[in-house]
């Protein structure tokens, strides 16, 4: 035992005395093993995560900030608006103006990069990947730096313009409308190929021989895909009267057909689109309302609005109650701190007002404010 305690003194492990016929692999036979020491990866680790949280929070205050979106969203602008006027031939004819576009143009697209690199450290590899905006983005960055590597893409610049759509919530909300009717608006464009395949089939067989015969100055209907072509230009209501008024010459039933074409192509179909369309966004806006009066009232979002609204929504607003939460509580601490201050200062307040009575005597003045200074150091 006298050996032991000269080793624990020397060794500052403790071992506490056991009897020789224990099994010393029995972890119950009252034989302790030393406790080990804090290892120092995992300190080292904690001031990693520490250092990251830190980061990120910057990286959130950054990109929340009205600010810096509002310097984004007049970059955009600037630099579209220099990518069309890059085309006239005062900046091509002039090396010096084209070099400085150039270069404008390079330092724009490295502030975007920058941008997608401090939402991918404020949102994480997984929430940055699930988010659609984000991600078409960070195509758009990947698309500029290609075009600027490839003189034959650099065209491909102008897309920058559609970072318009992921900064402005009303763009953003019209996109996301007609992602969701996206079964709605197939099912409508099969019934106008339907009733274009069948206005074409009928076309050609009537009238397949008018150019042949000298009746037209074009080849309208003399295959089928000569009859698609013209009944498109019918949709778009482009001269159809003076394709009809050529027809009707020689056959003078024809107007009835091209008027049942025209009213059930350009007029109920394509009406039946934008109709589908705005109901789209009405039913979006009322989500987007009912969503905010759940999260006034501390409620969780229904299934419904969730199926509406989309996961990369609900993920937006998600974050938005983080950052929400994150003010609260910053909010809370100047509270305090106010609170504190008021405090102190309302016993500096009573001192001084003490002070002025002659009849005070100096020691209940000195144990007035020691109080407060005792109370103060608590705090």
């Amino acid at each position: 035992d006298e050996f032991r305690e000269n080793n624990n003194n020397n060794s500052g492990l403790q071992f506490v005395p056991s009897s020789s016929s224990a099994n010393p692999m029995d972890p119950n036979n009252g034989h302790h093993l030393p406790r080990q020491p804090h290892s120092s990866y995992s300190m080292a680790d904690e001031d990693s995560i520490e250092q990251l949280s830190w980061i990120r929070q910057k990286c959130g205050e950054v990109v929340d900030d009205e600010k810096f979106q509002m310097f984004i969203l007049l970059l955009i602008a600037t630099n579209s608006i220099m990518i069309g006027v890059g085309t006239f031939p005062l900046i091509k004819e002039n090396p010096g103006l084209e070099r400085i576009f150039e270069i404008i143009d390079l330092v724009v697209l490295i502030i975007f990069t920058m941008e997608s690199i401090i939402q991918f450290v404020f949102n994480g590899f997984r929430r940055f990947f699930r988010d659609g905006w984000l991600v078409f983005d960070l195509a758009i960055v990947v698309i500029s730096w290609i075009s600027v590597e490839i003189e034959e893409l650099r065209s491909l610049r102008v897309f920058r313009a559609l970072r318009f759509v992921t900064q402005v919530s009303l763009l953003r909300n019209v996109v996301v409308a007609l992602f969701s009717i996206v079964p709605a608006i197939t099912a409508i464009f099969t019934l106008l190929l339907l009733i274009f395949y069948i206005f074409a089939v009928m076309f050609t067989t009537l009238f397949k021989d008018m150019h042949a015969e000298g009746h037209t100055d074009a080849d309208y209907f003399g295959r089928l895909d000569y009859t698609l072509f013209t009944l498109f230009q019918l949709l778009c209501l482009d001269e159809w009267s003076g394709i009809a008024y050529e027809v009707a010459e020689v056959y003078y039933w024809s107007w009835a057909i091209f008027i049942a074409f025209v009213v059930m192509s350009a007029f109920v179909v394509v009406n039946l689109l934008i109709a589908v369309i705005c109901d789209a966004l009405q039913i979006l806006r009322v989500a987007e309302e009912q969503m905010l009066e759940e999260k006034l009232y501390g409620q969780e979002p229904t299934e419904q609005n969730q199926e509406i609204m989309g996961d990369e929504v609900m993920d937006q607003q998600t974050l938005s109650n983080e950052r929400l939460r994150r003010k609260v509580i910053e909010m809370q601490q100047m509270i305090d701190a106010m609170q504190i201050s008021q405090e102190n200062m309302a016993r500096t307040i009573q001192y001084l007002s003490l002070a002025l009575y002659a009849d005070r005597k100096p020691d209940e003045l000195v144990s007035i404010r020691e109080t407060g200074s005792e109370d103060a150091a608590n705090r």
